[in-house]
């Protein structure tokens, strides 16, 4: 074993020991090892839809972390992993399982395929994301002597749902620029009428909440008028003195 590949071994078991206990991370090891799929048939993602990803990888027969998972993270299954049912240990037990999945990937795969949105921001440019934090510097590292090769994946551009192209080792992002070249401009399009929808929509919603308030209101005053008219009524009845 090379020193890159021992360091990349043990920033693997760094991440796995934080997030997992010995015997969380040997089930889901055990897991990965007993996938019954083709060594290029996992998938990564990062910044796309989660439902639009799960239902992706299903329709290629592909599998994704959660789909690798399995069991490992349904709570009404009796192989259920995780520690508890809360968030913090569920996404505990997705840090740890990232990792994993990495190494399973470097190990095993000479491709894996990238679903991520299209250029130019294809990832959070903030970073803190499993796929920047964790599974790429474990991929890139582990992958470099193994001939593994990263390529992206845009679903959320419809035309292009069955194109991929290489990013990595070698960047080949000017093939996605040349087969869709109005696709950029496209999404921008349709991102932009979605907002305006969605502000309008607001808008409407606020106007209508506003009309509402104020009928209440000057119901509430009416009413309030009514009784207030009522009771000088009563009043004024009540303190009228006898004639005779």
């Amino acid at each position: 074993m090379s020193q890159a590949d021992a360091a990349t071994k043990w920033r693997v078991n760094e991440i796995a020991d934080r997030y997992l206990k010995p015997s969380q991370k040997a089930r889901i090891n055990h897991r990965f090892a007993s996938l019954n799929v083709h060594k290029n048939w996992l998938l990564l993602w990062t910044g796309e839809n989660y439902d639009r990803v799960q239902k992706y990888a299903r329709s290629r027969n592909k599998q994704t972390l959660s789909i690798a998972l399995g069991p490992l993270i349904d709570p009404n299954h009796p192989e259920f992993a995780v520690s508890t049912s809360s968030k913090k240990s569920k996404r505990n037990f997705m840090h740890g399982a990232s990792a994993l999945f990495a190494q399973h990937i470097s190990n095993h795969s000479t491709e894996v395929a990238l679903l991520c949105p299209p250029p130019p921001v294809m990832f959070n440019p903030n970073g803190r994301t499993y796929y920047q934090d964790i599974e790429e510097p474990i991929i890139t590292k582990f992958g470099f002597n193994r001939n593994l090769r990263i390529f992206a994946v845009h679903p959320s551009v419809k035309e292009a749902s069955g194109f991929c192209y290489e990013i990595w080792p070698t960047d080949r992002t000017y093939e996605w620029h040349q087969r869709f070249p109005g696709a950029k401009e496209k999404e921008k399009k349709e991102k932009e009428e979605k907002e305006k929808k969605e502000k309008e929509e607001k808008e409407k919603e606020e106007k209508e909440k506003e009309e509402k308030e104020k009928k209440e209101k000057e119901e509430k005053e009416k009413e309030e008028k009514e009784m207030e008219e009522k009771k000088n009524g009563v009043t004024a009845t009540t303190t009228t003195p006898a004639l005779g």
